[in-house]
């Protein structure tokens, strides 16, 4: 069964995602100075700004979910996408990597509830673009 998180994926692991307390840690890794500032301010809108972040989504998107029964793909389509608000989110851990000059994946963890998701991002055109989701979370 795919399982992409959102705000009712969230509750449903017992996560506030709306607390007042929530803090958002992102830990950047090695890569070019320029490409991670332009990612960074690409990033912080994309986060928290809902018609940014469904502007900047490759449709459909492939979500891979990594089960114990498997590997499970879904192609989402622009109406089956719910927004997600990072700075919400209580106890969120965000680990960003290059995986080339083009490509930034942003590791979203969220403390003692086995929530993981990578977001694969690209550079087309010139603007960064979520391209792809796997689902890792247990």
């Amino acid at each position: 069964m795919l399982s992409f998180f959102s705000y009712n994926n969230f509750q449903n692991k017992g996560i506030d995602s709306f607390s007042k307390t929530a803090f958002t840690k992102l830990v950047l890794t090695k890569s070019a100075d320029t490409i991670d500032l332009k990612f960074d301010s690409f990033f912080n809108k994309f986060e928290s700004d809902r018609s940014f972040q469904l502007s900047r989504i490759q449709f459909p998107l492939k979500v891979i979910s990594i089960t114990e029964d498997g590997r499970h793909i879904k192609f989402m389509k622009k109406s089956e996408w719910t927004y997600t608000n990072f700075v919400k989110i209580k106890n969120i851990e965000l680990n960003k990597s290059s995986r080339t000059k083009s490509e930034m994946d942003v590791k979203l963890s969220i403390t003692d509830t086995g929530v993981q998701v990578v977001y694969h991002f690209q550079i087309k055109n010139g603007k960064w673009w979520l391209c792809g989701i796997t689902d890792m979370s247990d």
